[in-house]
């Protein structure tokens, strides 16, 4: 007891003699590195805590103030700094390692998959971390690349860490880029080795350095850049993250880039550095693509589609090595055509993504690329008869799925507003502040960071996810879901997730009706413009009914909602409602109705002979002939 006073009336001491109304002076960075990393974490939030106010509606509190701002940039490094590198490890395991409770073994899911299975416990993620197994190391970590156990600050020399602390414009663009999901030892140790390597251009290109440090903190999909290549065929490599950085600004001032990569931010360069190929294959593009910035949607059909194919249902490229020039010499199908106009942009200069998605006549791949600053064209080849509802591509920064309506928020203009950093500083505040044990205070930063920024769709999750871990009552819930609903009634994302939101306070009130009304709803109001959501409700029930053994619940919505959806859901209501519902009938033998099941589908989505979605439904019909 005498001990923990004694913390506190140094923590104290510490966070008086730190003025977080005044800027930081480079003379306050070496005092905070003199008395040491941890002491000073722990200074620093004594004195952001005490200075702390929230803001009001569409004005914000500390969070917006320059000063404290800078000093809470200043508790960032530290934070990060002091963790360790055992701890950092368990964080990497635990996002990739994974309870079977049907097996009882673990099962591992690589960078680009999902997992809905529950992740191992923070006990076991930590006695892993001191001896992680070898061959998780080698599908996560680049070539080469294994663990230190120290603290982070070893990674960084002493005069580089200062550097660092002490840029704040750098500082604040790193923490903003920054994920959860990053791997910090190596992105800590990709900024090292670049700025060692490049000190010359390290100033005009930290933005490109940050992007290249964060992409490079793992090893791509062992499946990158797509499922439907043989992998030997890949010319993939990996170099050393400075010899990237290197490569990227010999072609920006060289003028081989359509853009100029050092007037982009990282997050937008992210969607550039991510071309896991080998040199020359960039350079065939720089060299044989002659397509300006406003025309290169022109590059998709440089591949002639090759028809043959998709007849054969010959899906995956098997034939030569995949490489660029091949693909436009031979022609190839609608991922090859993608992945060919994605990697002749990056290697342009130009930030793009492979996407996929599900229309009404089943898969379809096209690519997105962004114009000018913040104006994406993600449509590139997409269809509009079609119905791709929604495109599915990777963030090569997490390998986490990302959709084009994601892109299209986080490019929305009010990220670039104070108000809307404001109400990102406040959230860092709510953590600090709660891991004090301050519930009160975190809640008013909570609801400081939306009323900061309104817009700011992280601040509503984080605040309603905040009223659920503190017990707030369902008519508060209610009340807060029911404000995000009028919030984002124009995004159709935002708009369904807190009409769920709702629907599970309904249910926990008892009211099943007005639960059943909610969901109705979403399936109602996104049926024809976005039909992934609406299938997305009836599949999440279908579900529920399945693993209860409800065959004939199920079979009556499988019929009511093929009548429904059949116009707009095409493959989504294929793979995700129809297919699960028929193999749940075979394995239960009936064979009969799996049949009829079948019949249905296939006259509803009346799918085009020979396509996708009609070689699907065949494989299921020769499944059921069978069984």
């Amino acid at each position: 007891m005498r001990f923990a006073a004694a913390v506190l009336i140094a923590f104290s001491a510490v966070a008086g003699a730190i003025d977080v109304r005044r800027p930081p002076t480079s003379a306050d960075v070496d005092s905070l590195i003199a008395q040491g990393l941890p002491a000073a974490r722990d200074g620093l939030e004594a004195a952001l805590i005490a200075g702390y106010q929230p803001g009001r509606m569409g004005v914000s509190g500390s969070s917006g103030n320059p000063a404290f701002m800078s000093w809470l940039t200043l508790w960032r490094w530290c934070d990060v700094l002091t963790r360790s590198g055992d701890d950092e490890m368990a964080r990497l395991l635990r996002r990739h390692l994974f309870n079977d409770p049907k097996s009882g073994e673990l099962t591992f899911v690589g960078p680009g998959c999902d997992s809905e299975l529950e992740a191992i416990p923070e006990a076991k993620a930590a006695g892993m971390a001191q001896s992680p197994p070898e061959e998780i190391l080698r599908q996560l970590l680049p070539d080469g690349e294994r663990p230190g156990r120290g603290p982070l600050s070893d990674v960084l020399p002493h005069e580089l860490l200062a550097e660092f602390m002490k840029d704040d414009a750098f500082s604040r663009c790193f923490f903003s880029t920054l994920s959860e999901d990053d791997y910090l030892p190596l992105v800590l140790a990709n900024l090292r080795d670049i700025r060692a390597a490049d000190p010359k251009n390290w100033k005009n290109y930290r933005q490109l350095a940050i992007a290249l440090a964060v992409v490079n903190d793992s090893k791509p999909p062992g499946f990158w850049p797509h499922d439907q290549v043989t992998q030997s065929l890949v010319p993939r490599e990996q170099l050393p993250v400075a010899d990237q950085f290197a490569a990227w600004v010999a072609a920006n001032e060289s003028g081989g880039t359509l853009l100029d990569l050092r007037k982009l931010s990282a997050g937008q360069l992210k969607f550039v550095v991510d071309a896991f190929v080998r040199q020359d294959e960039l350079a065939w593009a720089r060299k044989n693509i002659r397509l300006p910035v406003a025309g290169f949607d022109k590059a998709f059909p440089m591949v002639s589609y090759r028809n043959d194919r998709l007849v054969k249902q010959q899906y995956s490229w098997d034939e030569d090595p995949y490489l660029l020039e091949t693909i436009r010499a031979r022609g190839g199908i609608c991922v090859d055509q993608a992945y060919f106009a994605m990697l002749c942009g990056k290697a342009k200069g130009l930030p793009t993504l492979f996407f996929t998605g599900q229309g009404a006549d089943g898969g379809h791949a096209w690519f997105g690329y962004m114009k000018a600053d913040d104006r994406w064209e993600l449509d590139c080849a997409r269809y509009a008869t079609q119905n791709y509802s929604t495109g599915h591509a990777l963030d090569p920064q997490t390998w986490k799925t990302i959709s084009d309506h994601d892109l299209r928020l986080l490019a929305a203009s009010f990220r670039d507003k104070p108000e809307f950093a404001a109400s990102v500083n406040d959230l860092a505040m709510a953590g600090i502040i709660g891991r004090a044990g301050n519930s009160a205070l975190a809640a008013k930063a909570y609801e400081s960071a939306v009323r900061t920024c309104m817009m700011n769709p992280a601040a509503w999750d984080a605040r309603g996810d905040f009223l659920v871990r503190s017990g707030a009552p369902p008519a508060e819930r209610k009340k807060f879901h029911e404000a995000a609903l009028t919030q984002f009634a124009g995004n159709a994302d935002l708009k369904a997730r807190h009409q769920q939101a709702l629907a599970w306070v309904a249910r926990e009130l008892g009211d099943t009706a007005a639960a059943d009304q909610l969901e109705r709803l979403i399936l109602l109001e996104n049926k024809r413009k976005r039909s992934d959501l609406s299938v997305g409700i009836v599949a999440r029930q279908m579900q529920a009914q399945l693993d209860s053994g409800k065959l004939d619940e199920a079979g009556k919505e499988f019929r009511r909602q093929v009548s429904s959806l059949a116009d707009t859901g095409g493959g989504n209501l294929f793979y995700d409602v129809a297919a699960p519902y028929i193999l749940a009938l075979l394995d239960a033998g009936k064979k009969s109705e799996a049949v009829k099941s079948l019949a249905l589908i296939r006259k509803k989505l009346s799918p085009e002979k020979d396509g996708i979605l009609d070689g699907e439904i065949r494989t299921l019909e020769e499944s059921a002939s069978k069984n």
